[in-house]
């Protein structure tokens, strides 16, 4: 039996870096909530929103490795937007939401 790979991404355990809880509420109007756990060895300090063409619309730093950050979102487009950690889109958990 071959075990097919090619649709499957396996990353070292240091890149998994951070895992969000909860994000609300969506779809969002005004203020984004993120309450997020930040885990692995790498260092993350940034939450980032990326339209959904993948272009980098907004960055907020978070102060801790786990805690709440409200995101003034009043400024985005109506539209679709990914949440990530990782500016690359790559090792970190990214959510998707809706700015109505």
């Amino acid at each position: 039996m071959e075990l097919n790979t090619k649709n499957y991404l396996c990353y070292p355990s240091y890149l998994y870096t951070s895992a969000m809880q909860t994000t609300y509420p969506n779809p969002v109007k005004d203020r984004l909530t993120i309450e997020y756990i930040v885990s692995g060895k790498a260092s993350v300090n940034t939450i980032y929103i990326f339209d959904i063409q993948g272009r980098l619309v907004q960055s907020q730093s978070v102060p801790e490795q786990m805690g709440v950050v409200e995101i003034n979102v009043q400024n985005l487009s109506q539209g679709s937007y990914i949440l990530s950690f990782d500016k690359n889109q790559a090792g970190g958990l990214s959510k998707k939401f809706v700015v109505e």
